[in-house]
Protein backbone atom coordinates (compact mmCIF):
# COMPACT_ATOMS: atom_id res chain seq x y z
CA UNK A 1 0.00 0.00 0.00
CA UNK A 2 1.54 3.09 -0.83
CA UNK A 3 1.54 5.91 1.59
CA UNK A 4 -0.72 8.78 1.65
CA UNK A 5 0.03 12.07 -0.44
CA UNK A 6 0.11 13.95 2.68
CA UNK A 7 2.87 11.53 4.28
CA UNK A 8 6.23 13.31 5.73
CA UNK A 9 9.54 13.29 4.13
CA UNK A 10 11.50 10.14 5.25
CA UNK A 11 14.70 10.65 7.58
CA UNK A 12 18.42 9.06 6.31
CA UNK A 13 20.69 8.72 8.82
CA UNK A 14 24.47 8.35 8.14
CA UNK A 15 26.64 6.80 11.35
CA UNK A 16 30.37 7.36 10.78
CA UNK A 17 32.92 5.04 11.80
CA UNK A 18 35.69 5.46 14.72
CA UNK A 19 38.80 7.71 14.76
CA UNK A 20 39.88 11.16 14.43
CA UNK A 21 39.81 13.27 11.16
CA UNK A 22 39.13 11.40 8.18
CA UNK A 23 39.91 8.07 9.84
CA UNK A 24 36.40 8.04 11.06
CA UNK A 25 34.66 8.59 7.29
CA UNK A 26 32.44 11.21 8.82
CA UNK A 27 32.96 13.56 5.65
CA UNK A 28 32.60 10.54 3.06
CA UNK A 29 29.13 9.47 5.39
CA UNK A 30 28.05 13.11 5.11
CA UNK A 31 28.20 13.51 1.47
CA UNK A 32 26.88 10.12 0.75
CA UNK A 33 24.18 10.98 3.34
CA UNK A 34 22.92 14.24 1.58
CA UNK A 35 23.22 12.81 -1.68
CA UNK A 36 21.33 9.92 -1.06
CA UNK A 37 18.34 12.75 0.71
CA UNK A 38 18.72 14.86 -2.61
CA UNK A 39 17.55 11.74 -4.43
CA UNK A 40 15.21 10.86 -2.72
CA UNK A 41 13.47 14.31 -2.77
CA UNK A 42 13.69 14.08 -6.78
CA UNK A 43 11.64 10.95 -6.22
CA UNK A 44 9.18 12.23 -4.14
CA UNK A 45 8.86 15.61 -6.53
CA UNK A 46 8.12 12.92 -9.43
CA UNK A 47 5.69 10.96 -7.43
CA UNK A 48 3.82 14.57 -6.74
CA UNK A 49 4.40 14.44 -3.02
CA UNK A 50 4.95 17.73 -0.75
CA UNK A 51 7.98 19.32 -1.09
CA UNK A 52 9.47 18.95 2.58
CA UNK A 53 13.22 18.31 2.63
CA UNK A 54 14.32 15.04 3.23
CA UNK A 55 16.30 14.93 6.89
CA UNK A 56 19.07 13.78 6.61
CA UNK A 57 20.78 12.95 10.30
CA UNK A 58 24.81 12.48 11.11
CA UNK A 59 25.55 9.85 13.87
CA UNK A 60 28.48 9.29 15.81
CA UNK A 61 29.33 5.41 15.58
CA UNK A 62 32.50 5.15 17.62
CA UNK A 63 31.66 2.56 20.55
CA UNK A 64 28.27 3.29 19.83
CA UNK A 65 27.67 6.19 21.35
CA UNK A 66 25.07 7.78 19.79
CA UNK A 67 22.72 4.26 20.15
CA UNK A 68 19.82 5.63 22.38
CA UNK A 69 19.64 8.73 19.67
CA UNK A 70 19.54 6.23 16.66
CA UNK A 71 16.79 4.49 18.74
CA UNK A 72 14.84 7.51 19.42
CA UNK A 73 14.99 7.99 15.49
CA UNK A 74 13.28 4.42 14.97
CA UNK A 75 10.52 5.17 17.54
CA UNK A 76 9.92 8.52 16.07
CA UNK A 77 9.43 6.49 12.69
CA UNK A 78 7.26 3.81 14.19
CA UNK A 79 4.97 6.56 15.14
CA UNK A 80 4.41 7.31 11.43
CA UNK A 81 5.80 5.12 9.11
CA UNK A 82 4.65 6.38 6.02
CA UNK A 83 7.73 8.78 6.00
CA UNK A 84 10.31 6.17 5.42
CA UNK A 85 13.41 5.58 7.46
CA UNK A 86 17.09 4.47 5.79
CA UNK A 87 19.97 3.70 7.70
CA UNK A 88 23.67 3.55 6.77
CA UNK A 89 26.59 2.59 8.83
CA UNK A 90 30.30 2.71 8.01
CA UNK A 91 32.72 0.75 9.81
CA UNK A 92 31.65 0.90 13.90
CA UNK A 93 28.97 2.94 12.95
CA UNK A 94 28.31 -0.30 10.75
CA UNK A 95 29.03 -2.51 14.12
CA UNK A 96 26.32 -0.45 15.95
CA UNK A 97 23.68 -0.91 13.61
CA UNK A 98 24.63 -4.38 13.80
CA UNK A 99 24.62 -4.63 17.75
CA UNK A 100 20.84 -2.98 18.03
CA UNK A 101 19.64 -5.75 15.96
CA UNK A 102 21.80 -8.46 17.58
CA UNK A 103 20.56 -7.37 20.89
CA UNK A 104 16.67 -6.60 19.62
CA UNK A 105 16.62 -3.23 20.06
CA UNK A 106 15.40 -2.64 16.24
CA UNK A 107 12.18 -4.49 16.68
CA UNK A 108 11.63 -3.01 20.21
CA UNK A 109 11.83 0.53 18.67
CA UNK A 110 9.75 -0.26 15.28
CA UNK A 111 7.17 -2.54 16.54
CA UNK A 112 5.36 -3.57 13.14
CA UNK A 113 6.99 -1.39 11.26
CA UNK A 114 10.11 -1.91 8.80
CA UNK A 115 12.81 0.02 7.69
CA UNK A 116 12.81 1.17 4.36
CA UNK A 117 16.53 0.40 3.63
CA UNK A 118 19.84 -0.19 5.59
CA UNK A 119 23.18 -0.67 4.49
CA UNK A 120 26.05 -2.09 6.15
CA UNK A 121 29.53 -0.71 5.01
CA UNK A 122 32.95 -2.54 5.60
CA UNK A 123 31.81 -4.10 8.87
CA UNK A 124 35.11 -4.92 10.30
CA UNK A 125 35.23 -4.63 13.90
CA UNK A 126 32.78 -7.30 16.02
CA UNK A 127 34.99 -7.25 19.20
CA UNK A 128 33.20 -3.65 20.84
CA UNK A 129 34.06 -4.77 24.68
CA UNK A 130 32.09 -1.25 25.33
CA UNK A 131 28.86 -3.04 23.67
CA UNK A 132 29.59 -6.29 24.93
CA UNK A 133 30.48 -7.99 21.83
CA UNK A 134 33.07 -9.90 20.87
CA UNK A 135 32.36 -12.22 17.86
CA UNK A 136 35.35 -14.12 16.01
CA UNK A 137 35.77 -12.35 12.64
CA UNK A 138 36.30 -15.14 10.61
CA UNK A 139 32.57 -16.37 11.44
CA UNK A 140 29.70 -14.89 10.24
CA UNK A 141 27.64 -12.58 12.34
CA UNK A 142 24.49 -14.18 13.83
CA UNK A 143 21.36 -12.95 11.29
CA UNK A 144 19.92 -9.89 11.39
CA UNK A 145 16.08 -9.99 11.98
CA UNK A 146 15.47 -9.17 8.45
CA UNK A 147 11.94 -9.45 8.80
CA UNK A 148 12.24 -5.57 9.79
CA UNK A 149 14.47 -4.71 6.52
CA UNK A 150 12.29 -3.83 3.20
CA UNK A 151 15.13 -3.88 1.02
CA UNK A 152 19.18 -3.84 2.72
CA UNK A 153 22.58 -4.50 1.78
CA UNK A 154 26.61 -5.00 2.90
CA UNK A 155 29.44 -3.67 1.05
CA UNK A 156 32.55 -5.00 2.31
CA UNK A 157 36.19 -4.82 1.29
CA UNK A 158 38.41 -7.90 1.14
CA UNK A 159 42.15 -6.41 0.40
CA UNK A 160 44.15 -5.44 3.65
CA UNK A 161 44.90 -6.95 7.01
CA UNK A 162 41.56 -5.39 8.85
CA UNK A 163 39.34 -7.37 6.41
CA UNK A 164 35.46 -6.80 5.88
CA UNK A 165 33.00 -8.74 6.95
CA UNK A 166 29.84 -9.65 4.69
CA UNK A 167 28.17 -11.92 7.08
CA UNK A 168 25.20 -10.23 7.91
CA UNK A 169 22.43 -12.81 7.85
CA UNK A 170 21.16 -13.42 4.07
CA UNK A 171 21.43 -9.98 2.97
CA UNK A 172 22.94 -9.14 -0.63
CA UNK A 173 26.58 -8.23 -0.19
CA UNK A 174 28.96 -7.00 -2.44
CA UNK A 175 32.90 -6.81 -2.06
CA UNK A 176 34.19 -3.50 -3.64
CA UNK A 177 38.03 -4.28 -5.16
CA UNK A 178 41.15 -2.77 -4.61
CA UNK A 179 40.04 -0.60 -1.57
CA UNK A 180 41.15 -0.99 1.82
CA UNK A 181 39.28 -0.25 5.10
CA UNK A 182 39.83 3.50 5.28
CA UNK A 183 39.23 4.20 1.58
CA UNK A 184 36.20 1.97 1.32
CA UNK A 185 33.66 4.77 2.13
CA UNK A 186 35.19 7.07 -0.54
CA UNK A 187 34.68 4.85 -3.38
CA UNK A 188 32.56 5.62 -6.28
CA UNK A 189 31.20 2.54 -7.19
CA UNK A 190 30.13 2.01 -2.95
CA UNK A 191 28.61 5.80 -3.19
CA UNK A 192 26.83 5.04 -6.24
CA UNK A 193 25.31 1.71 -5.54
CA UNK A 194 24.18 2.61 -2.24
CA UNK A 195 22.57 5.80 -3.54
CA UNK A 196 20.62 3.47 -6.47
CA UNK A 197 19.70 0.43 -4.09
CA UNK A 198 18.39 3.07 -1.04
CA UNK A 199 16.69 4.91 -3.78
CA UNK A 200 15.04 1.89 -5.86
CA UNK A 201 14.00 0.75 -2.37
CA UNK A 202 12.15 4.40 -1.74
CA UNK A 203 10.48 3.81 -4.91
CA UNK A 204 9.11 0.40 -4.26
CA UNK A 205 8.18 2.19 -0.70
CA UNK A 206 6.03 4.04 -2.25
CA UNK A 207 4.64 1.94 -4.61
CA UNK A 208 6.70 3.29 -7.77
CA UNK A 209 8.51 0.05 -8.79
Amino acid sequence: MSPPPQAAAPVVVGINGFGFGDANGRNHVDDIGRKLAAAIDAIRQQAGLPATPVNYIPLEGGDGIHRDRLRRHMQDFAGDPAGGLILFGYSDGATTLYVEFREGRVRQALGDARLTFVAFIDLVRLHMPSLGVNIDPDHKAPLVDEQLIRAGKVYYQNHDFWKGHAGVGALPAQEIHGVGHLDIIASPLLRQDLIDSASAAYRAFLGLA
